[in-house]
């Protein structure tokens, strides 16, 4: 049950937390520890998130529960200060401190009234529901990739037709748009010809991935069920680091911005064992059902989703993709008897790469070098033929080869640049920065999905500074 709910604007508390500092004569040291957990959580209207989060309570069952907005709020100050330890942060950070307390919401003095780590634990429980520690399975075979990337495309497309009723996107997902996707397109964040990215990374569990034995066979091998701290972990592969692994796959789709950072839309949580490819489709299926302002956007993906599968189903998304194609098999690539370059740009018959030549009709038009006078090559017979001149291919032709945009331009270079825009502001800051990747304590799956929720809407945080900052500063010259 709910306790009755005090909507305070965040400027108030703030005000409050600064007059009750400088009273004491302690504003300089408060602003110093504490100056970055002001800057974002006055940049972010956590107020619209308490709509979806009352869902998670019950109405007229249990003792008055904490105010929703005031655990997410200090959830996101612990992670603003960087401490992993939620006991730790309750009581050596926010009881011991009035000015913290002010500026959250709490009372300045009293024990008792600030929440303790267990209670924001069942908290992150409420937003991120996971399977309990402790739970017996069978045991865990080794390492095994799920490539499986046509299957997984066919089931998509199956809950894809479902009526919107029958799809329920995940609790995190949602107060990502509430809090943040939505002030962002209201205040011109996202511009109009923004691309959607996607990317994976591997986060290791930090427990036994053997799990400890619940039978009386003691150190004989058995098959018998085990006890697993981690149940939903699994083994997998690291092809960056070529070592094995034992936790998550976490995928995570973005949108790029007017300042050139981007912004989380989505986050899924897989098995390590799962391809990387095949993960990144469920999380642009949430994207598009969450986000209908995604629709008819580029997508731009790594070569792990270099496949007709993947190309077939994001255009039945509405999205546009553009990927990058991997090394060609022994035929090499080709529609029709038409070669193709290792990068798939077609070859005239004299065997040079053509150039583009727009697109009519959805159908993407290349023409021989030879009839274009800035490419310095001169005219060869083979391309008196008419058909040789200029060929035209429809997405149909070969979901792989024809991409979104012309291969081999300097537009689809552009484009898939903006790839590594997610490693540089969404990953590495959210992960190694934040202590998620390499995090020493154990950490499930629910954990996991938290910390990275709570590092997307910090980023949302430092996007609306920066955005604001740089619209005072161009309304002069304006």
């Amino acid at each position: 049950m709910l306790r009755a709910t005090t909507l305070v604007a965040q400027r108030d508390r703030t005000t409050a937390a600064l007059n009750w500092a400088r009273s004491h004569g302690i504003l300089d040291d408060c602003l110093s520890r504490f100056g970055d957990v002001i800057a974002f959580l006055d940049a972010l209207p956590l107020e619209r998130a308490l709509p979806i989060l009352r869902e998670r309570y019950s109405v007229d069952h249990g003792r008055p529960a904490y105010d929703p907005l005031l655990l997410l709020r200090t959830e996101l100050a612990r992670r603003i200060l960087r401490i992993d330890s939620r006991d730790a942060f309750a009581k050596r950070v926010l009881a011991p401190s009035p000015f913290l307390r002010l500026l959250l919401g709490y009372p300045p003095t009293g024990e008792g009234l600030t929440p303790c780590g267990e209670t924001l634990r069942r908290f992150e429980h409420r937003v991120c529901p996971s399977r309990r520690r402790g739970v017996v399975l069978p045991p865990k075979r080794g390492r095994r990739h799920d490539k499986l990337t046509e299957r997984a495309a066919a089931f998509l497309s199956r809950a894809h037709d479902r009526p919107p009723a029958m799809r329920r996107p995940s609790t995190v997902d949602r107060l990502l748009r509430a809090v943040g996707f939505e002030p962002a397109m209201a205040m011109g964040l996202i511009p109009q010809d923004a691309v959607v990215i996607a990317d994976g990374s591997f986060l290791e569990s930090r427990t036994n991935r053997h799990g400890k034995k619940v039978c009386d066979h003691g150190q004989q091998r058995c098959d018998c069920p085990r006890r697993y701290t981690d149940p939903l972990a699994r083994v997998g592969h690291d092809h960056h680091e070529e070592r094995s692994i034992y936790g998550y796959l976490a995928n995570i789709a973005a949108v790029d911005t007017a300042i050139g950072d981007p912004l989380v839309v989505s986050i899924t949580m897989h098995p390590a064992r799962r391809y990387d490819g095949v993960a990144t489709l469920p999380t642009l299926t949430r994207a598009v059902e969450l986000y209908p302002e995604l629709g008819g956007r580029f997508v731009v993906l790594d070569t792990a989703s270099d496949s007709a599968a993947h190309g077939a189903f994001l255009r039945t998304l509405g999205l546009r993709p553009v990927v990058p194609l991997r090394a060609p098999g022994k035929g090499g690539f080709q529609i029709d008897d038409i070669p193709f370059t290792p990068d798939g740009v077609p070859l005239c018959a004299a065997g040079h790469p053509m150039r583009p030549h727009g697109t009519v009709n959805g159908r993407q038009r290349w023409i021989c070098p030879g009839e274009v006078a800035s490419s310095g090559i001169p005219r060869h017979s083979p391309c008196d033929h008419p058909g040789w001149r200029t060929v035209s291919f429809r997405p149909e032709d070969d979901f792989r080869l024809v991409a979104a945009v012309h291969r081999g331009t300097h537009a689809f270079r552009t484009l898939y640049a903006r790839r590594s825009a997610i490693e540089r502001a969404v990953n590495k800051p959210a992960m190694a920065d934040g202590a998620i990747e390499h995090g020493s304590r154990v950490q499930t799956r629910g954990r996991r999905l938290f910390d990275l929720f709570l590092e997307a809407l910090i980023g949302y945080a430092r996007a609306f500074i920066r955005w604001r900052t740089q619209g005072v500063d161009a309304a002069p010259a304006a």
